[in-house]
């Protein structure tokens, strides 16, 4: 009994954060008029070059794909299939992740978990942009690689019981409430949400990551 009432709120959690998630995908280029049917004017949603995490409403995504100054070649799907073009990237040289700006209104935001609501042997989901979902623990935190018990120290990075599926890398971390714990990078180390804080308040009063 506990173990279904278990897979249904996991299963709610999924589907709340869905919402959330954006899917990045390389720029079709094509001269073909919209009036004619050509599989050239659709994007095929398996086909994304990268996935992004909805930050704020109006429309700050911050993704693990380098953008740099290509982001002109790329344009943002959301979960009802919007098609938005990106107009700004920016990268945070801490984090190693890009925020990435488009030109929308009331996108789907999800609460951040303070660092220190995040407890050892909590459940974890891990949710992609093609919808899957990877659940784990929290096995603690850690410090250049190593994990840490005191609270002294600054944790740098979430560790979980299990070794990330390459598939989850770029997805984003979220407790069974539906708050946001962290996001994976490239490499599957997982970032802490709360560590991004910064660097969103500077890039809204500087238009940079300082």
């Amino acid at each position: 009994n506990v173990i279904v009432q278990q897979d249904a709120k996991i299963n709610e959690t999924v589907s709340s954060v869905a919402g959330s998630l954006v899917g990045i995908y390389k720029k079709q280029k094509t001269e073909k008029s919209a009036d004619v049917f050509a599989l050239e004017n659709f994007y095929k949603l398996s086909d994304s070059a990268g996935q992004g995490f909805v930050i704020t409403s109006d429309g700050w995504i911050a993704t693990g794909l380098a953008m740099d100054k290509t982001y002109n070649d790329y344009v943002v799907i959301t979960q009802d299939k919007k098609i938005y073009q990106i107009d700004k990237a920016i990268a945070d040289n801490l984090t190693k992740f890009y925020f990435i700006h488009v030109p929308a209104r009331d996108l789907s935001v999800r609460k951040f978990a303070a660092s220190q609501d995040i407890k050892r042997g909590g459940l974890t989901v891990a949710v992609n942009w093609p919808g899957f979902s990877w659940v784990s623990t929290v096995a603690g935190f850690s410090e250049n690689g190593n994990l840490i018990q005191s609270s002294d120290n600054f944790s740098k990075k979430l560790i979980l019981n299990e070794k990330i599926p390459d598939e989850f890398k770029g997805s984003v971390i979220f407790n069974l409430g539906g708050d946001t714990l962290g996001l994976v990078d490239g490499q599957g180390g997982i970032e802490f949400i709360s560590r991004l804080d910064g660097a969103i308040k500077s890039l809204f009063k500087n238009q940079a990551v300082i």
